[in-house]
């Protein structure tokens, strides 16, 4: 194992890698008491060619940046949108191309957010450790069993890639998996959100009024600023139950009430009450959430067949389709209007089941359920009688 901590090894580390076309890549980072990530390890494996880069101590990470945004070297990575985010933040673009493990496992029958470690025992049967999992990353000194297990992380990705790569060639969905690739690197999530689309993030929104709602987007969005200003976790700045009370109160008495601040937060109620104030001066900025309408199991029989279909495929269903893309999909057509902006409706997905949905939901096409097999079919027009399993 190759450990670097200098700027002349890490040099000489990259002079190894760009002899090769892909490069397996992983990192380590913490966010306990920051709002952006720290970047403590990166790890890097092609070849007979291993490294943990720590990047506290090496002064300049150029020549592992030459690597990561050479349009030449494939990066492979598992789950590795975290990681991504990162080098995005340090030179404002993604990393690529890439080749991520999970999404490719999850087109080939491994299912939703496979773990690394489960991926890796399934293909190579190799057990890897999960002793140092919840390691803390910002200790001065690593220990030898923390770099060894930060190193495990890459030393198996080639193998799992070259395995998933073989997978999707053999089932046709090489494709597939290159249009979820793009999807990755082109993501918005790659980078911070605009602050006045953080109170989307908010679980206990739903419960506000739209008036409470304008509220908790000013507040939400002026909480994001002062968390990035002070490289602070959002949390420590005001709770996410504190915010939806306080814009239920503003909202009722026009004013975010005082007594509802504990000594640390009270610094902040200058800027809550500016908040506030904005949020009710401004109420068509509100995020009104949408009507649930009428419960006519629209989204329980759409959410039947796509898994129906995904499970006959061995597709994981949840990367073809979530059940608020099945809600936003079924309040446009179920309403008589025009279908929404999906990723749903492009690509593999429409292929695989977003055209039947559409014409499921626009009365084109009925569904039955087979006999002996219990799956759900589908016919081109409205049937009376099941016709015999095709």
């Amino acid at each position: 194992m190759q450990y670097i901590t200098d700027s002349a090894a890490l040099a000489g580390f990259c002079d190894r890698l760009r002899e090769h076309s892909s490069v397996a890549l992983d990192t380590e980072f913490t966010t306990r008491s920051s709002y952006f990530p720290r970047l403590r390890l990166t790890q890097l494996a092609a070849g007979e060619a291993a490294a943990v880069v720590d990047c506290y101590q090496v002064k300049s990470l150029g020549p592992l940046l030459e690597i990561l945004y050479d349009p030449g070297i494939e990066k492979v990575v598992h789950a590795g949108r975290q990681d991504l985010a990162i080098f995005a933040r340090i030179t404002g673009k993604v990393p690529q191309p890439v080749f991520d493990t999970m999404l490719a496992a999850a087109l080939v029958g491994y299912g939703p957010q496979v773990s690394y470690q489960a991926l890796v025992e399934r293909i190579t049967g190799k057990h890897l450790s999960k002793t140092e999992s919840t390691s803390d990353w910002e200790r001065p000194v690593l220990t030898r069993a923390q770099l060894r297990y930060a190193l495990e992380d890459v030393l198996w990705l080639p193998t799992v890639a070259e395995h998933l790569k073989e997978r999707l060639a053999s089932l046709g969905r090489a494709a597939w998996s290159e249009e979820e690739q793009r999807r990755l690197v082109e993501s918005p999530a790659l980078f911070p959100a605009e602050p006045e689309q953080q109170y989307l993030r908010i679980k206990d929104r739903k419960s506000l009024t739209p008036r409470a709602m304008g509220v908790l987007r000013e507040m939400a969005a002026w909480r994001e600023r002062v968390a990035q200003r002070e490289d602070r976790p959002r949390g420590w700045i005001i709770k996410d139950e504190v915010l939806v009370t306080l814009a239920r109160r503003a909202a009722g008495q026009g004013e975010v009430p005082a007594e509802l601040l504990s000594g640390e937060e009270a610094r902040y109620l200058p800027g809550l009450r500016e908040a506030a104030k904005r949020g009710l001066a401004h109420p068509e900025a509100a995020h009104a959430a949408a009507p649930p309408g009428e419960d006519n199991g629209l989204v329980e029989l759409t959410t039947a067949f796509v898994r129906s279909r995904c499970l006959e495929r061995n597709v994981a269903p949840t990367i073809v389709a979530t059940r608020d893309d099945l809600e936003v999909l079924c309040r446009a057509l179920g309403n008589g209007g025009h279908a929404p902006d999906l990723p749903l409706l492009e690509g593999w997905r429409r292929e695989l089941v977003g055209e039947d949905l559409l014409a499921l939901l626009s009365g084109r096409l009925s569904l039955w359920v087979s006999r002996p097999s219990g799956r759900i079919r589908v016919a081109s027009r409205r049937v009376t009688e099941p016709e015999a399993d095709q």
